[in-house]
């Protein structure tokens, strides 16, 4: 346990640095869409309101997540946190019900595999970021934590996916196989993987912090 516990310390800076990288490519990459070219919208275009709420919203959300788990910050700031953290649930609510509106309309070519996986992406993260900001109110912070991270991981699935989509080896099986199989085994995965490593180690976490048995 004390080996799992060093690991997910030594890789947390590392992680960070990820997950700045990772944020500041999808938004910058997402941004061409707030030009309102029909060209750059195509099959959005008749939903352009929800395209840019969900792309606003999760960029919002991105951004805002860093500093909710900025501790320091956190425990100084307790209003600055709340702000921020009020912030970050409008933020995942706007993106999501985009997201709904878009898996609804845009994405029924792709098949019903894909639209099961974005549907279920869509509803854990709002599931997620309701059952935080209910910790936070009912004052049990240390739950408040989890389900908050648990939030996060789904709102950086979203960028993970957006960087996948652009390798060469998804448009080749993409090419071979049905697309929509192929982005749906990669929302799920997305998600679903990084949800159960966190939750592996918190439940290695929680243990090693219980007393041992007496003899």
């Amino acid at each position: 346990m004390q080996i799992v516990n060093k690991l997910y310390g030594y890789g947390r800076p590392v992680g960070k640095t990820i997950i700045v990288l990772l944020s500041a490519f999808f938004i910058v990459h997402s941004a061409r869409f707030f030009s309102l070219s029909p060209d750059v919208l195509g099959k959005y275009l008749p939903y352009t309101w929800a395209i840019l709420g969900h792309i606003a919203g999760g960029a919002v959300a991105l951004v805002a997540g860093p500093f909710l788990f900025w501790k320091s910050l956190r425990q100084k700031y307790r209003r600055t946190h709340r702000i921020i953290g009020q912030a970050y649930t409008i933020g995942v609510l706007f993106a999501a019900f985009g997201a709904l509106i878009l898996v609804s309309t845009t994405a029924l070519s792709l098949g019903l595999s894909y639209i099961v996986s974005l549907h279920a992406l869509g509803a854990t993260w709002t599931i997620t970021t309701v059952l935080a900001w209910r910790m936070a109110v009912t004052k049990q912070f240390k739950l408040h934590e989890e389900w908050a991270t648990r939030s996060y991981i789904v709102t950086m699935a979203f960028v993970i996916q957006s960087v996948v989509y652009m390798l060469p080896i998804t448009q080749q099986l993409g090419a071979a196989n049905a697309i929509g199989e192929v982005l749906a085994t990669i929302i799920w995965v997305s998600w679903t993987g990084p949800m159960f490593l966190y939750d592996m180690i918190l439940s290695f976490q929680k243990r090693s912090r219980q007393p041992a048995p007496a003899l």
